[in-house]
């Protein structure tokens, strides 16, 4: 089962075998000093999890996957045809393998949503901190902590419903449930994170 909270709650957005180290932050930075800011001790859950992967998969992947899925759906049709007009084995395989693969193109991101959420359900209680500047991100938790600089680390910003989401390449998000935070400090990264990732914001709320 997936570890959901290594790295101060990142979460990864597939699971990989190897995903590049995250920059690390010192308590005193100098970078940050004086620097206006919103921060937030916060945890997740599973349904936290659920909401973010699939607000990530809808914004990162799924036009992807619909490419993919438009093109294997024109090879099972040739190759059907050509089953249907011979009495040739091997296109029919191929066109059941086509769309065994279709299958799994959609079903591994909604596993991986699924044991992802269960492994956090499991793990209730840990705490994190995440500081928003208007020119990057610190997050942090008892044994670690990194500084990630928009457009630099940071690739994507996304906000749900319930959520604010700081992805970091392909490979991680991470979460600030919005229920930690006063209206007025919601305002304000919403502000922050638009001024600093423009189109590469989502709001989808």
């Amino acid at each position: 089962m997936e570890n959901p909270r290594q790295e101060s709650g990142a979460v990864q957005t597939e699971q990989y075998d190897f995903i590049p180290d995250l920059p690390p932050a010192s308590p005193d930075d100098p970078e940050l000093a004086g620097k206006d800011c919103v921060e937030a001790e916060y945890s997740f859950t599973g349904d936290d999890i659920r909401e973010g992967l699939k607000a990530f998969q809808k914004a990162a992947i799924y036009k992807k996957y619909m490419i993919y899925t438009g093109i294997l759906i024109v090879v099972f049709v040739i190759y059907l045809i050509n089953f249907t007009q011979g009495e040739q084995f091997l296109p029919g395989v191929l066109a059941v393998l086509s769309l065994a693969v279709i299958g799994m193109l959609w079903y591994f991101p909604r596993q991986h949503i699924k044991r992802t959420a269960e492994a956090t359900d499991a793990n209730p209680g840990m705490i994190f901190r995440m500081t928003v500047y208007e020119d990057c991100v610190r997050i942090s938790d008892q044994a670690s902590s990194f500084l990630l600089h928009y457009v630099k680390e940071i690739t994507r910003t996304l906000e749900t419903e319930n959520l604010f989401l700081i992805c970091v390449g392909k490979e991680r998000i991470f979460l600030l449930p919005k229920r930690y935070l006063e209206p007025e400090q919601q305002e304000k990264i919403r502000g922050m994170l638009t001024a600093a990732m423009g189109d590469k914001h989502t709001k989808s709320i």
